[in-house]
């Protein structure tokens, strides 16, 4: 069993769970962020981004433990 005791906690048990690990990709991002200027242009492309697939998982009940890039 897993859960989020808080925004800042998750906490696992020992019992098995069924669970998706999903990589998605943005196509193109390299020349794309090669293209962009500053550092916070880059940040807020990908917070964009990132913000959106965390809305998505969210509306199919995903538990979002970790972004990687």
């Amino acid at each position: 069993m897993y859960g989020r005791e808080d925004d800042d906690k998750l906490s696992f048990s020992y019992e098995p769970i069924d669970c998706c690990v999903s990589i998605v990709d943005i196509v193109g991002s390299t020349r794309i962020i090669a293209s962009i200027r500053t550092s916070h242009k880059i940040g807020k492309y990908y917070s964009i981004f990132i913000n959106n697939m965390a809305v998505i998982g969210k509306k199919f009940g995903a538990l979002i433990t970790k972004i990687a890039g």
